[in-house]
């Protein structure tokens, strides 16, 4: 069973612009700088600001966390990306045995 933790960093967002969906989330709380990988409304993804693709995304993740630089990978994807590309990259995540989590805009106001 997988369980997802669903966090916010907007101040800690940078580079790729996305809107990510709005969901009831607490803030995030990480020391460690945070490592980035987005996923676009035309399901492109980025590693940082680094456009890949898929299957490079596939390769090219576990060789990175192999370094011992990340410690933890938020995925930040667009509210109309398509689904597919998104669950290949948390199952990318997944895969790799690194910790990782979805990032969500907190509520404003009324919902």
């Amino acid at each position: 069973l997988l369980v997802i933790f669903i966090i916010t960093a907007p101040i800690l967002q940078g580079g790729i612009e996305v809107s990510i969906p709005r969901a009831d989330v607490r803030p995030l709380t990480a020391q460690e700088a945070p490592f980035f990988i987005t996923v676009m409304r035309d399901g492109s993804i980025f590693m940082e600001e680094t456009p890949v693709t898929i299957d490079e995304l596939e390769a090219s993740l576990p060789q990175m966390l192999s370094t011992g630089t990340v410690e933890r990978v938020f995925i930040r994807a667009d509210s109309l990306a398509p689904y597919g590309p998104v669950l290949r990259t948390m199952a990318t995540a997944v895969n790799s045995g690194v910790d990782w989590s979805v990032v969500a805009e907190p509520y404003s106001g009324q919902r």
